[in-house]
């Protein structure tokens, strides 16, 4: 399986509605909310060009093939909010 990349990291955290903030370096911080609290939040790591984002499944509380599935739009926000009540996440 291809790695997650920060290219992955960016459409992830869009497709997730995440809010976006500058760490204050080169990374930025996504953070997830559901029902006006934060559920889920990973570092984006910017200028890292194909470096990978290994962190990510494990921030997101699922798989690396699901967090890949994410990225590339075979999993939608409402089926990985679903994945989480299912494993009691939220």
């Amino acid at each position: 399986m291809r790695k997650i990349t920060g290219k992955d990291a960016a459409i992830i955290a869009k497709k997730l509605g995440a809010e976006v903030r500058r760490s204050g370096g080169p990374h930025e911080l996504a953070i997830i909310h559901h029902e006006g609290r934060p559920i889920a939040t990973f570092g984006i790591r910017r200028g890292s060009g194909e470096l990978g984002h290994g962190h990510i499944p494990a921030r997101l509380h699922i798989g690396p093939h699901d967090t890949k599935s994410l990225a590339q739009c075979s999993i939608t926000r409402e089926q990985w909010i679903q994945m989480l009540r299912e494993k009691g996440v939220i």
